[in-house]
């Protein structure tokens, strides 16, 4: 909790559940955010290991990702001059990178861009190289994205992204064909998701945020991951390696048969398309 200046409770300040286990150190940024660490892996139902940073208003800051850690907690943190932190106590590794017990920490917003292309084979019209917007035109693709509500468990605060109505007004190549779920994941281990964000897919193949024309932004830190697109009535495609990402946008082309992909038939030889196949079917091979 947070206590105003006369000693009351900032009911303003709401960090929900708060940490999953015990909270050691905090530390406050020039901008009013507040670090905390301990031992915690969640707070308040977000994956964060060991270290978290929220918002003014006591959420989660989903700009600030610490997905993995390996040890005890982060005990001690020091702010530095530059805005990064020192954080101390029995760990080995955050974020994939080992470290013995003390590492200095980035303390600005963290997050990659990424721009994908790709084609859905169902209603794919391979005379024109475009994809139908009948969905759209029928006022049949959902404002809010709808893959939480079938059960996919979305990563990084990835999640509950809705359309504004004059998105899904546009028409042309631009037009929307549906919700797409753009993912990252480990670079060696693949078959564990890193950071999730829903998207949508234009007519021509460009997967944009949803104000219709950015890029997709996941809260990562900048490195290399496999990228994977999955909708839920086709199965999913995945790049064969990593791709080095970061804040200036990356273009993954699932449209060009020279990009590899993983597993075999993820681009079927009449185009380079999304297979059709059961809904959220599983990208990695069994």
């Amino acid at each position: 909790m947070a206590l105003a200046i006369n000693g009351e409770v900032d009911v303003t300040f709401d960090p929900g559940y708060g940490a999953g286990s015990n909270v050691r150190c905090m530390a406050v940024q020039s901008d009013g955010k507040v670090v905390v660490g301990g031992s915690f892996s969640m707070f308040d139902g977000v994956v964060r290991h060991m270290l978290a940073r929220l918002n003014t208003d006591g959420s989660v800051d989903m700009n600030f990702p610490v997905q993995s850690g390996i040890g005890f907690g982060v005990f001690a943190l020091a702010m530095l001059p530059d805005g990064d932190m020192l954080a101390g106590g029995e760990f080995t590794e955050l974020n994939d990178t080992g470290k013995n017990r003390l590492a200095r920490v980035n303390g600005g917003d963290v997050s990659v861009s990424v721009s994908p292309r790709v084609f859905l084979q169902g209603p794919y019209d391979s005379g024109a190289q475009t994809m139908s917007d009948a969905l759209r035109a029928a006022a049949l693709v959902p404002s809010i994205e709808p893959y939480t509500a079938l059960g996919y468990t979305h990563v990084a605060g990835g999640g509950g992204t809705s359309v504004p109505p004059s998105v899904l007004a546009a028409t042309g190549n631009n037009a929307i064909v549906d919700h797409v779920v753009v993912e990252l994941r480990h670079a060696t281990t693949p078959s564990v998701v890193v950071a999730t964000r829903g998207a949508l897919v234009q007519r021509d193949g460009d997967a944009v945020g949803m104000d219709g024309s950015s890029p997709v932004i996941l809260y990562v830190a900048p490195g290399n991951y496999h990228v994977a697109i999955h909708h839920r009535n086709h199965l999913g495609v995945m790049s064969a390696g990593p791709i080095t990402l970061s804040s200036t946008t990356t273009t993954v082309d699932f449209t060009l048969p020279a990009t590899a992909t993983h597993g075999s038939s993820a681009q079927p030889t009449s185009a380079p398309e999304l297979s059709s196949g059961p809904a959220m079917s599983p990208v990695m091979a069994s």
